[in-house]
């Protein structure tokens, strides 16, 4: 999706992340993971409408890191970078698998300072949307979009 296409998406189909947004800025955070509830499911698209966002809003510094398809080695080096990188004033935004058919992203999960989830409409599977909650930590979701099935890809 280009980036025009992302922002217009953003602006107009996902109107409630355009909000979710500005609040996210007004918090205290320094990286939160976009986390899908659903198995087969992909954030990419909320992060890209964010990215744009962001950019768009010129919030300052930030820096997505895409760890989606994340192995189980990847996930812990991720973390750690995530950790001990270098400007605390520099946002991470950082994408990961759905926890429930991959725990590759729970240390990524582990090392950020809150969440945002990712309901794709439609999707009757409770048990997932629960098992996700439980690996983030209730406490540390700060909010969730739902989007359509397209916007899941």
């Amino acid at each position: 999706m280009g980036r025009a296409k992302a922002k217009a998406a953003a602006n107009e189909d996902l109107p409630e992340l355009w909000r979710m947004w500005r609040a996210l800025l007004r918090g205290r955070w320094s990286s939160i993971v976009v986390v899908p509830t659903a198995p087969g499911t992909s954030a990419r698209g909320v992060v890209q409408a964010l990215e744009d966002l962001a950019r768009e809003q010129d919030v300052g510094p930030f820096q997505i890191i895409d760890a989606e398809g994340a192995s189980m080695v990847d996930g812990p080096r991720i973390a750690s970078a995530i950790r001990s990188s270098g400007d605390p004033k520099v946002r991470k935004i950082v994408l990961v698998d759905s926890l429930v058919l991959s725990l590759c992203g729970a240390p990524i999960v582990a090392a950020v300072d809150a969440a945002l989830l990712v309901i794709p409409i439609g999707a009757d599977d409770p048990a997932s949307m629960a098992s996700t909650i439980q690996i983030v930590g209730q406490d540390r979701i700060l909010g969730y979009v739902a989007v359509e099935a397209r916007w899941s890809k």
